[in-house]
């Protein structure tokens, strides 16, 4: 795994021994959290971006991996999932309190992708290819977003007033929200494309910008049978007109 510090240096490997895989960004941009199975199993580790000594955050046990997900706002909590043969769960960690819970009611046959809202005060994520959000913590309640085998690898808008997520081969599609006083939202807007990816049991491979500006993501190619990863510069001006926030 390597990370290429600032434009125009060469890149920086920064994991040594065993299969280091799944990195996500922690909180404050100053880590990288990532699945690794140096010392066996395959629980989670982190380390800081400018190099250093890892330091485990899970330990797996024996016939489960574990994959970070998404960080909570707060740099306290993170996602992650653990699969044991066909069943996938969501879990969520806290470095403070030192405790693994999991989260009740999320299980699935394909990546979950979960992803906690700018404020971290809500998750979305994808079970058996349908789109649910959620209050963080939970309460018990859960919103279906998208219809019933019709939706994965959710992504939230950097305000928080937007959901996207793949519907369909190489259709994305945009879902005006709103989290106050009760959670609401509109028909789902598909998105000029064609964007995403041919197989939904892949890990999710797209993410929006910090300043919500600009998304990179796969698109098929035009001649071959593999796909392009594009960045797509000023969309949310199109988003906004194809789903216009209140």
């Amino acid at each position: 795994m390597c990370t290429r510090p600032g434009s125009g240096t060469s890149i920086r490997r920064l994991t040594f021994g065993g299969n280091n895989r799944f990195p996500i960004w922690a909180a404050d941009g100053k880590r990288i959290a990532f699945q690794s199975d140096r010392d066996g199993d395959r629980g989670i580790f982190w380390l800081p971006v400018d190099g250093g000594k890892a330091e485990r955050l899970t330990k797996a046990d024996e016939g489960t991996s574990h994959v970070p997900e998404a960080w909570a706002p707060d740099g306290d909590r993170f996602l992650y999932t653990v699969t044991k043969g066909s069943s996938v769960t969501l879990w969520t960690v806290s470095l403070k309190e030192q405790t693994n819970t999991r989260v009740d009611a999320v299980e699935s046959y394909a990546p979950i992708g979960a992803v906690f809202s700018p404020d971290g005060r809500w998750i979305a994520y994808a079970t058996n290819n349908t789109v649910y959000v959620q209050p963080f913590p939970p309460t018990g309640s859960q919103y279906q977003v998208s219809r019933t085998n019709a939706g994965h690898h959710p992504i939230w808008s950097s305000d928080g007033k937007e959901l996207f997520y793949e519907q369909a081969q190489f259709q994305f599609v945009g879902v005006a929200v709103r989290t106050q006083p009760t959670f609401t939202f509109r028909n789902p807007v598909s998105w000029p494309g064609p964007y995403g990816s041919r197989n939904h049991l892949s890990i999710r491979n797209r993410d929006l910008a910090p300043d919500g500006k600009r998304f990179i993501c796969p698109v098929p190619a035009e001649s071959e049978s593999l796909e392009e990863i594009r960045v797509v510069l000023n969309w949310h001006e199109e988003l906004k007109r194809l789903v216009p926030s209140k």
